[in-house]
């Protein structure tokens, strides 16, 4: 019991608590003029549940991998949908969660690769879920969540698009332009900026954007290639 506050600020105290394993509820009760009680009516004051895990606590790896971007699917069907995204540069998986109401974000698998098959749980028909990178020692932050209805999908055989593409934005730019590679491996990927007369300006690799704002305004030609894959791009810089 802390009392005798009579202003506003930080109080801090410390107890120790009965032996428990797992995790428990700890409740915390702030009371205008009294000492509070565990249950009851408070008129003025505020009550707070926390979660407390037991043993020990291990830091989360430093969060240094870029974000998944471009979230969305790579084709919805009423026996399930692929959950979709862009690779990031030295990611070797994806760990994908989806939300539910009951556990809230739980993680349902992981892939290797741009995008996993969710199948249908159930009679479930609207998922939301979320992505991101992992290495052996680091992670990327959580993607923004994306919902799919898989009554909007198709009722025939799943099948995934494969299509290949190249795309930049913003378009004319002036300080970044940024990278869209759809179903492309940023890790095999060659990107190289030409100006108007030929003349390489730049060599990329493992890059998902780039600064404009230290070329002369003007037209150059972006070039993205795999070895398998070439796409030709003008860009504008102005």
């Amino acid at each position: 019991m802390i009392d005798g506050i009579s202003s506003n600020g930080t109080a801090t105290g410390s107890f120790t608590p009965v032996a428990f394993a797992g995790t428990t509820r700890m409740r915390i009760v702030m009371k205008y003029y009294s000492n509070p009680l565990a249950c009851g009516n408070i008129a003025d004051g505020e009550v707070e549940d926390y979660s407390v895990v037991s043993g020990t606590v291990v830091p989360p790896d430093p969060v240094t991998l870029a974000t998944p971007g471009n979230i969305g699917n790579a084709g919805v069907y009423a026996t399930g949908f692929y959950a979709s995204w862009n690779t990031v540069s030295n990611a070797t998986g994806y760990e994908v969660q989806l939300n539910n109401s009951t556990a809230g974000w739980t993680t349902f698998g992981t892939s290797a690769t741009y995008y996993l098959w969710i199948p249908k749980q159930g009679a479930q028909t609207v998922y939301q879920f979320r992505v991101r990178a992992k290495n052996a020692t680091e992670f990327s932050d959580w993607s923004a969540p994306l919902t799919i209805n898989l009554q909007n999908g198709s009722a025939g055989a799943h099948q995934v698009d494969f299509t290949k593409s190249f795309t930049m934005y913003p378009n004319p730019a002036s300080d970044v332009v940024n990278f869209n590679l759809l179903n492309l491996n940023l890790s095999t990927i060659k990107i190289t900026i030409y100006d108007s007369t030929g003349a390489i300006i730049d060599v990329l690799e493992n890059a998902t954007s780039y600064p404009v704002h230290r070329l002369r305004k003007g037209v150059y030609i972006v070039v993205a290639t795999d070895g398998s894959f070439t796409e030709h791009k003008k860009l504008l810089v102005k």
